[in-house]
């Protein structure tokens, strides 16, 4: 493809020549490609005359027993030294191209795919954009193959004039976004280990990953997020009560109180996180099922749920709250209408009813771990857990090693159903909240506002909406804890694979306290079969912009800044 035919400066054509080439390598999360990309990104940077000087600061950091690898580099600002460091951050993976289907074969060939496009029948404003001659489509374009050559560029013009700037840089790009973002978990050890060895002074840092138009009424918009949207998945083990189909009446269904729970749930604005007039979207089903493995004359008596929940100021305490008093309410009216179905079929059969003894109970897991460990000892709850995780070998699936945690500790507990075991499962995502009480986040904040207030004084064609949180999930998550202890208490004692196969090392993460300032690529229908990204921002605008940023965060003593936020 011939990058001429974008209006392109010099830096702007080696973005994209470089987003040709990372695209081209396919990456899905949790593929060999993964490894891959990670490789070509560190012989890349290992080529530079300043890693060939300074061999040291480029580090190949392994991801627990994945097999994969993240990136993790540092250049030294020579003009004037100090502690303070700013932190490129971008992600490597992609989704997978299933999506892609006759296309799947050109989805990582980003010029054969637009050469395939202009043969294929397309929605009115995907043409629209191909005939624009102003998108790069291909899996991985916008999300977020052009935001790592953004920073890759801009991280290697400071590599090679080092006298150029002040402070230092960190670029850290990493893998496994789009899965459990293990990628961005691990990296907290070896960044702060970087950051203590090299005496830096993390400031925060600048995601570059994907945005997108929020108003189709102003196409010139382009948003900035000076946070993170969390996430929360909060699953439910329900245990009803066992009967034959003949007697149906006379048992518990599962599926009626998971149906029942799930309409509570799903698409509940009502259950949506609010702060300063945006809004999440609203809870949804991520799974339902009972666990009746073949088929017989019983009803159903055990199952689960489990639910996405996106969250900016509330945390795991408040979620599990409110799924477990939405429990309760699907018990009510369970029983409610088995009730009253009951006395219909006695009246209409003109027998004698026969009492229906039913008292659900609802609970957090760490509720049922307590009665465990009260009513049998520490070393039995160690016990039970311990057979799961032998069972479910070293890298079990954390959805399904989740469920059968809660179900052993169910059984070890001598408890009876109909009950209903609130959980959480990963992954889970903290909000970065950017109004967070401390010093350091408001002084970060403060000049990037500046900053950014002066590009766009300088007549740029495009007009900055500076927002609280990014609206998607994020890597920027794992690199501060900003939810307080009572969350972080809940969290841990109500997620049974904590520990015992997933974990985040929230230690090292408050450690990091780093404010993350998304500066994305402009793009659209990431995660689908037309993703694309828009060149003429991406790589003409943003570079500057972000460069701008840096040098004003590098050059100035942003305590200073603080008082103006």
């Amino acid at each position: 493809m011939d990058a001429l035919k974008f209006d392109l400066n010099a830096r702007g054509r080696k973005i994209f020549d470089l987003t040709l080439e990372l695209v081209n390598i396919p990456s899905t999360s949790r593929t060999p490609g993964e490894r891959k990309i990670a490789d070509a990104i560190h012989d890349r940077l290992s080529a530079w005359s300043y890693f060939k000087s300074h061999p040291h600061h480029l580090i190949s950091c392994p991801v627990k027993e994945t097999g994969k690898r993240n990136v993790l580099a540092l250049v030294r600002g020579a003009q004037h030294p100090s502690r303070r460091t700013l932190v490129y951050l971008g992600h490597m993976d992609t989704v997978d191209i299933k999506e892609y289907k006759s296309l799947e074969a050109a989805a990582c060939d980003p010029e054969l795919l637009h050469q395939r496009l202009r043969t294929t029948e397309l929605p009115r404003d995907v043409a629209a954009d191909l005939d624009s001659n102003q998108w790069l489509f291909g899996r991985g374009s916008a999300d977020m193959k052009a935001g790592v050559a953004v920073l890759m560029e801009l991280f290697r013009e400071a590599a090679e004039n080092p006298e150029s700037f002040s402070g230092n840089l960190v670029l850290a790009v990493v893998c496994d976004e789009e899965a459990d973002s293990q990628g961005m978990i691990s990296l907290a050890e070896p960044l702060s280990e970087l950051a203590a060895r090299e005496g830096l002074d993390l400031l925060g840092g600048i995601n570059t990953d994907v945005v997108s138009q929020r108003d189709g009424n102003a196409p010139h918009r382009r948003h900035i997020y000076f946070g993170a949207m969390g996430k929360i998945v909060p699953g439910v083990f329900v245990v009803g009560k066992g009967s034959h189909v003949g007697e149906s009446l006379q048992g518990f269904d599962v599926n009626q109180f998971l149906s029942r729970l799930t309409w509570l749930i799903d698409d509940n604005m009502d259950l949506s996180d609010a702060h300063d007039g945006e809004i999440t979207h609203p809870p949804v089903s991520l799974k339902q099922a009972d666990l009746k493995e073949d088929y017989n004359g019983q009803v159903p008596f055990e199952g689960y749920a489990y639910y996405n929940f996106l969250n900016y100021k509330r945390g795991p305490a408040r979620v599990l709250e409110q799924v477990s008093e939405l429990a309760s309410r699907a018990f009510d009216d369970c029983v409610q209408r088995l009730s009253a179905q009951t006395r219909r079929f006695f009246q209409e059969n003109n027998t004698d009813p026969i009492p229906m003894e039913i008292s659900p109970r609802v609970m957090a897991f760490s509720e049922l771990c307590d009665h465990v460990r009260t009513e049998q000892g520490q070393e039995v709850l160690d016990q039970v857990t311990a057979r799961v995780c032998e069972t479910m070998g070293e890298n079990p699936e954390l959805r399904e090693h989740s469920l059968e945690l809660v179900r052993a500790v169910w059984k070890a507990s001598g408890l009876a159903g109909p009950a209903a075991v609130v959980f959480i499962m990963p992954p889970y995502y903290p909000a970065n909240d950017p109004e967070f009480d401390h010093p350091k986040f408001k002084a970060f904040n403060a000049q990037c506002r500046r900053s950014l207030a002066a590009f766009q004084a300088q007549d740029s064609p495009y007009e900055l909406s500076l927002d609280a949180f990014f609206p998607y999930l994020s890597d920027a998550s794992f690199c501060a804890y900003t939810e307080g202890p009572e969350n972080r208490t809940a969290l841990e004692s109500n997620m049974p694979c904590w520990g015992r196969g997933w974990d985040i090392d929230l230690d090292r993460v408050e450690q990091l306290n780093m404010p993350i300032l998304d500066m994305g690529v402009h793009g659209k229908d990431f995660h689908k079969r037309f993703e694309r990204v828009h060149v003429p921002y991406s790589m003409g605008v943003l570079p500057g912009m972000i460069q701008a940023v840096t040098r004003s965060l590098l050059e100035n003593k942003i305590e200073e800044a603080a008082s103006d936020s």
